[in-house]
């Protein structure tokens, strides 16, 4: 269902900013846009055709947000797209783009509840996006999870959190959720802001481990590592 334009974490730069897309008809739905991944669009001629952009954010920090500017000022001067940003948090967008001097103009900043779904209609008509607080760092705002339901199938995308949502946790289990995308890292010690991928591994039953991709990916975490839990790798996943 989905693509990936990166999968390492902000001190992973060798794997990219973790940054997932996909696309339907003339429509390019983006989840992220760290440092970066605006190259990667570009490189990868991903926009031609485009008609609408939508843009996913799970949190302010750089690695998913560093390369946001450059890809709304492309948009709008290159393609004469104006791209519609989603985010719960209605502050942080307006400020980032006041630092970033970006004319709130040229897009359009949508703040969605959490916990309700929320349809972008155009070609994802029938693609419901509902957004879950998660816990990943003190002094970030909000970060925030998508459970993403398109097509009679519906997938979770972790952003970064040392946690799941419970109610992600047991629609999973029920199988109402078919894929997790879910942040990990290879530290175990101390309060870390990503999931250690052995708790992962207490949360997930050896039989639903290859509906699980690995993501977000530090130093420590090994392809031989995550197919060692009986995880995917969303290394698989790259363009």
């Amino acid at each position: 269902m989905l693509k990936f334009l990166g999968v390492g974490s902000c001190l992973n730069p060798l794997l990219g900013n973790t940054s997932a897309y996909m696309r339907k008809g003339s429509s390019f739905l983006l989840i992220d846009c760290g440092s970066s991944v605006f190259s990667q669009i570009v490189k990868n001629n991903l926009l031609s055709g485009v008609k609408k952009i939508y843009i996913l954010i799970t949190h302010m920090h750089t690695d998913h947000v560093g390369s946001l500017p450059d890809l709304i000022f492309y948009c709008w001067y290159i393609l004469k797209l104006r791209p519609v940003i989603i985010y719960p948090e209605t502050i942080k967008i307006p400020e980032f783009f006041q630092i970033t001097g970006v004319n709130q103009h040229v897009c359009d900043a949508r703040s969605i509840p959490l916990s309700s779904p929320y349809n972008i209609n155009s070609d994802f008509s029938d693609l419901n996006l509902t957004p879950y607080q998660t816990k990943h760092s003190n002094n970030i705002g909000l970060c925030c999870g998508y459970l993403l339901s398109y097509q009679q199938q519906s997938i979770y995308y972790s952003g970064d959190s040392n946690s799941i949502p419970p109610s992600i946790i047991e629609a999973f289990l029920k199988s109402n959720i078919q894929i997790l995308y879910q942040d990990v890292t290879g530290y175990k010690s101390g309060e870390t802001a990503h999931l250690y991928i052995g708790k992962l591994a207490e949360i997930i039953p050896s039989d639903k481990r290859k509906q699980v991709y690995c993501m977000h990916l530090d130093s420590l975490l090994n392809d031989d590592l995550i197919k060692q839990y009986g995880f995917n790798n969303a290394k698989e996943l790259l363009i």
